[in-house]
């Protein structure tokens, strides 16, 4: 299966539009007229945006005029922040079918394009409103590509990417070091092991999501003799992680720094240089060579047995290169291949850059004509095709022949496949006329696709004999198949007199037998006769299919559509297996007979080749068909719209589909106008319902409201007068819905769990089957993916990571090493209060002082100040940080939702670059003084695990990375700290209000302490009062209502209830922990309900669970219930609190969205005689 996103970008009376093709998930019947009208309804919505700032949320956008752009990375800092999914218009979407650069056994052709700095007209990725933007179209003569600029990081725009894959052509981003910064680049990401790995990371990271090939390394400034084996390194785990990321992938060392870390170009592959081309899958020569140079690397090479992997650089602009560039580089090229190496040309647009413009198409076909013998076309087109001539500019936009945008247009994503013969490269003199009979020229008055078609002059001869020029050449499946194959043309000149057709040749190189010439004619019966005395042809004359013929085998016939008298004809051909196709364009006499000399003009506009299947027939299967992402700003001449929608089909209808994005092009055209813009929300969200795939009939929970499709129940939740746990609260003491209820968040079905029978059968006895986790937009963000224990979801990777967590847990936050930890903690946010004096205080940063020292002191072994500036950094933090997880993000509700423009999510991407810095550095910290024979610290045990496995089994490498270890650890900042920190805060809180139960729980310490000076963990049995107040103060006090959704791992069931795969689960703590059938007054603090008469600690109601339980039991349950029970006795013990008005104190709460968090409040604490 394949997805495909298909980019239209409108204006009344202006339109552009991309193709982009990048699984497949649930089937969807439509047929193409059906298709187009829900497009077109689509088509109709988007969401209001201010385009104004130069990122959104889906990727970067131009100052001046809010259009999508790519740009580069220019600082290690932007690399480390970058993150995937925030570019989504930056992502190429046309799939790589074959990787040709990494593999083969001949001298290869590499392209570096660097013209002007790069990211010029093409870094727009809609294309830009003029015809001259380069392009280049001479694919079929090269191996590879490479995006080159000299900036940090340089990420190939996607109209690159997108032209070069589809002609199976690899593209490589660059990344560049050079002069001091580039010195001082070096010096920070060598600096350690972890430090090279985790920049390599992130390279691997962003080539996967950009869908690009590989990476040129060029390091262009000095090393520090000691970090010289550490950029070996580096380059050697970036070569394997791409390797293993993008199988097939290339890595490129370019000829720079040498073993001892000094600049010096060497010029060829030798023992100064070779340790970076052996850990690399080839190196890039500096292009200063002589014939020595190119001798020496060649014996280097073959010694390798990797000839072919050195790429000599050959410099168009002629600095210092043999024959001096322009058009004379083909005597450097020459050279190289007289050398039997392959070539890397440095600058291929030096015809677009430094002649003039207005002959560039004559300039570039004269440039790439010299380099033909040294850069043979390699390869033929393959099946589906699809191929229409257009470069990817033009003076207007056709489809289907008729005007949809009157104006000029560049957008290399537009760009057709290009065939080398019409380029006038790959031409022979068997191929077609001589010159001064036949000639092609790209014409742009006329198109039926895009911005141009193909023009041929014919000077007739006087003769009846037919002048054929060939077009291109494609090869054949390998086994014997039936094919669609059709062509679009128009004559410009004597249509009476002369007629024009296709000509489809097909031959095979292996066998004896004859070549098949099948003339596609407009018409006439079939026959077959032997051609004169040459035997070795074999000729059919083939009809075109009839109106019904075509209509029952792809759904639609246009033999003349839009305008301009163009003419589709369709023909069914059987092919033999292995053939190679040659399709030739013939003008011949209408009648055979002799006639003038008179020269004949015809235009051939588009040629498909389809596969005969049943899935090109009228029912099409299509997938996920949404509009993924809309924009809407308006400029100085109008409105500007711009849609990204997205479909699934099956794989071998790839061409069926290219057509039908174009027809609906025009589709969309038509029906779009301002007035309808963003106003059929709920219509859109109709269709989309109306067309969900059937589905086996099962019993739903019943929901307690009207479900709108699309948005679902958002409506309601957001015009409740209490919070949504409090309403769903009140619905526990309905008949109907007291126990669960379905409601809809955007178009994802939600299970409400509201009583404790039903959450123990989900959580407890299908423990298994409740067990996933959602894919929560907030959560991947935060965790890389999923890559943590809260986030992740359930699967033999997530248990292996809980248990190696758990195991490290133990050793560090239990016994002896918990109550040390927690001591010193505490004494250090004593200190701070006896600074305050008899002031007021608030009490939240120096409770968060003691907790974060705790989860530091577990995580890394290490303990900070009250003034330590990471600790006052993390204070601001901590806020944000609840505010946004208890709110989410809009994409959490819906996956559109995830490109509006949103100040929540700028500033919680903010925090989490901040936050992750802070990991990625404590990380490193721990990782350079590992000790595996005595850890100091959590991380520290899973580095051991890693290191365990790795050597048990070297697949677990991917396993437990360091990724995974840091994640784990902000797991426990990101649970234990906001948890630990609310729960004291709350506590004190009630102390204060009531003054009663203070008393009482000061009286019990004294005793149980006695003369001790600081608690431990067997003082708890002796502090039940205390202990009551902690289970009272969870129970009240639950920090997430709602907890963190759970995911149905299968189809299961709940109550009777039919509950499918997939089901986020809610579970509605706020309502189980004041059930008034296990709670009597709910409402109220009373420690005394968890103890007997004797004062000892009864067994827990089934009700309470504030750690939720079963599979998603919080892994710090026991270090969180053991920590506050360390911590709360040291402060009662030193501290009397109360409040500072004197009057009577209530305890309120910051609501933020499904979060609750007190107020903060100033506390008088005095100390204790």
């Amino acid at each position: 299966m394949r997805e495909d996103n298909f980019v239209a970008r409108m204006r009344p009376g202006n339109m552009r539009a991309g193709l982009r093709l990048p699984l497949a998930r649930s089937h969807l019947a439509l047929s193409s007229q059906t298709l187009h009208s829900f497009l077109a309804v689509i088509g109709r919505y988007a969401w209001l945006r201010n385009a104004a700032d130069k990122r959104s949320l889906h990727g970067y956008m131009e100052k001046e005029n809010g259009e999508p752009i790519s740009q580069p990375l220019r600082t290690l800092d932007e690399v480390y922040k970058w993150r995937p999914h925030t570019d989504n218009t930056g992502v190429a979407s046309v799939p790589l079918r074959k990787l040709v650069l990494a593999s083969g056994d001949r001298p290869k052709t590499l392209v570096c394009h660097d013209m002007a700095g790069g990211y010029l007209d093409d870094r727009f990725i809609q294309g830009v409103k003029h015809a001259d933007a380069y392009r280049f179209y001479h694919w079929a003569n090269i191996d590879g590509f490479i995006y080159f600029s000299h900036y940090l990081v340089t990420i190939p725009p996607p109209c690159w990417t997108n032209a070069a894959h589809k002609h199976r052509i690899p593209m490589l981003g660059t990344f560049i070091t050079e002069w001091d910064h580039g010195k001082a680049n070096c010096e920070q990401f060598l600096s350690s092991v972890n430090a090279y790995t985790n920049l390599a990371n992130k390279l691997v990271a962003m080539a996967t999501y950009y869908k690009f090939d590989g990476w040129l390394i060029n390091i262009e400034n000095i090393i520090q003799v000691d970090l010289v084996a550490n950029l070996i390194g580096f380059v050697d785990i970036l070569t394997q992680e791409m390797h293993r990321a993008i199988p097939g992938s290339t890595v490129l060392w370019y000829d720079s720094v040498i073993n001892s870390g000094k600049l010096d170009w060497q010029n060829e592959v030798n023992e100064l240089n070779r340790s970076f081309f052996d850990v690399s899958d080839g190196i890039f020569l500096n292009y200063t060579w002589n014939d020595n140079n190119l001798q020496r690397s060649r014996e280097l090479a073959e010694q390798s047995g990797r000839p072919y992997d050195v790429y000599v650089g050959v410099d168009v602009y002629g600095r210092g290169c043999r024959g001096g560039g322009g058009f004379n580089t083909k005597e450097a090229v020459h050279t190289t291949r007289m050398h039997n190496l392959s070539v890397a040309i440095f600058g291929q647009g030096w015809a677009h850059e430094r002649l003039d413009k207005v002959d560039f198409l004559q300039n570039e076909n004269r440039f790439w004509q010299y380099l033909s013998p040294d850069c043979p076309c390699q390869g033929l087109l393959s099946q589906p095709l699809w191929w229409h001539c257009c470069q990817g500019c033009g003076q207007k936009m056709f489809v289907h022949g008729k005007v949809v945008q009157d104006s000029p247009w560049s957008n290399l994503s537009l760009q057709s496949v290009q065939s080398a013969m019409v380029n006038g490269v790959g031409q022979t003199e068997e191929d077609g006329p001589d010159t001064d009979q036949c000639s092609t020229s790209l014409c742009t008055d006329h198109a039926f696709q895009g911005g141009s078609c193909l023009r041929l002059s014919i000077r007739m001869p006087q003769s009846s004999e037919p002048v054929c020029y060939s077009v291109l050449e494609s090869s054949m499946p390998q086994s014997s198949t039936d094919l669609i194959v059709s062509y679009t043309l128009k004559p410009l000149t004597h249509p009476d007199h002369y007629a024009a057709h296709l000509t489809v040749v097909s031959t095979q190189s292996d066998t004896n037998d004859p070549a098949v010439h099948r003339h596609l004619l407009p018409g006439g019966g079939e026959s077959e006769r032997v051609m004169g005395s040459d035997r070795n042809i074999r000729e059919e004359y083939v009809r075109p299919l009839m109106e019904d013929e075509v209509m029952g085998i792809l759904g639609f016939y246009s033999p003349e559509v839009g305008s301009g008298n163009w003419e589709t004809r369709f023909y069914r051909l059987r092919v033999e297996e292995g053939a190679t196709m040659q399709l030739r364009l013939c003008v011949r006499h209408t009648h055979g007979e002799e006639g003038s000399k008179e020269e004949v003009i015809v235009l051939l506009g588009q040629i498909q080749i389809l596969p005969l299947t049943a899935s090109l027939r009228e029912v099409v299967l299509v997938t996920d068909l949404y509009c993924r992402d809309a924009d809407h700003f308006p400029t100085k001449t109008g409105h500007v719209v711009t849609l990204v929608l997205h479909w699934t089909f099956p794989e071998n209808c790839a061409a069926y589909f290219l057509r039908l994005a174009m027809e609906t092009v025009e589709h969309l055209f038509e029906n779009l106008n301002s007035r309808a813009v963003g106003a059929v929300v709920v219509a859109t969200g109709a269709a989309i319902w109306w067309f969900q795939p059937g589905q086996k009939k099962y019993n739903p929970p019943l929901s307690p409201y009207w479900t709108l499709p699309l948005v679902g129940n958002i409506f309601q939740l957001m015009r409740m007068k209490k919070y949504s746990y409090e309403t769903f609260c009140d619905l526990s003491k309905t008949k109907e819905y007291n126990k669960l209820f379905m409601i809809h968040l955007g178009p994802k079905p939600v299970l409400v769990l509201n009583h404790i029978d039903v959450v123990l059968e989900a959580l407890v006895t299908k423990m298994n089957d409740f067990a996933g986790r959602p894919n929560i937009y907030t959560g991947m963000l935060m965790t890389e993916g999923g890559k943590d224990i809260m986030f992740g979801d359930y699967g033999p990777v997530w248990k292996f990571h809980r248990k190696v967590a758990y195991s490290a847990m133990k050793k560090f936050a239990f016994g002896e090493n918990l109550e040390r930890l927690v001591q010193n903690s505490v004494s250090k946010s004593i200190a701070e209060i006896q600074k305050k004096g008899d002031a007021a205080i608030d009490m939240r940063p120096v409770i968060m002082l003691l907790v974060f020292n705790i989860a530091c002191g577990m995580a890394y072994g290490k303990e900070y100040d009250f003034d330590d500036p990471d600790f006052q950094q993390f204070v601001d933090l901590t806020a944000d940080f609840i505010e946004v997880l208890g709110s989410g993000l809009p994409g959490d509700i819906h996956p559109w939702l995830q490109y509006l423009p949103s100040s929540r999510y700028n500033k919680f991407m903010t925090m989490m670059d901040l936050f992750t810095k802070f990991l990625h550095e404590r990380h490193a910290e721990c990782k350079e003084n590992f000790d595996p024979s005595d850890p100091k610290s959590i991380t520290d045990c899973m580095l051991q695990a890693q290191k365990e496995a790795e050597e048990e089994d070297k697949e677990m490498k991917d396993v437990l990375t360091d990724t995974h270890i840091m994640m784990a650890t902000m797991d426990v900042f990101g649970a234990g700290i906001d948890t630990i920190t609310t729960m004291l805060i709350q506590f004190i809180a009630h102390m204060i209000q009531h003054p009663d139960i203070q008393e009482r729980v000061h009286q019990e310490i004294d005793v149980a302490l006695g003369g001790a000076q600081l608690p431990t963990l067997s003082h708890r049995s002796k502090m039940t009062f205390t202990e009551a107040c902690l289970c009272e103060t969870l129970r009240l006090g639950t920090l997430l209502p709602l907890g963190v959704p759970v995911k149905t791992t299968c189809d299961t069931s709940v109550a009777g209830f039919d509950i499918p795969k997939d089901t986020m689960v809610i579970v509605n703590m706020w309502a189980i922990h004041r059930d008034p059938d296990f709670w009597s007054d709910p409402h109220s603090f009373n420690p005394d309900r968890f103890l007997d008469d004797a004062g000892n600690l009864v067994h827990k109601p089934s009700s309470y669970m504030p750690f939720s339980m079963g599979r998603r039991v919080c892994l710090g349950k026991s270090v969180a219930q053991s920590s506050l029970m360390l911590a709360i006795p040291q402060l009662m013990r030193q501290f009397r609190f109360s409040s500072p008005s004197g009057k009577e104190f209530k305890l309120e709460f910051e609501e933020s969205g499904f979060a609750r968090i007190p107020k903060s409040y100033e506390f008088l604490v005095a100390a204790r005689t």
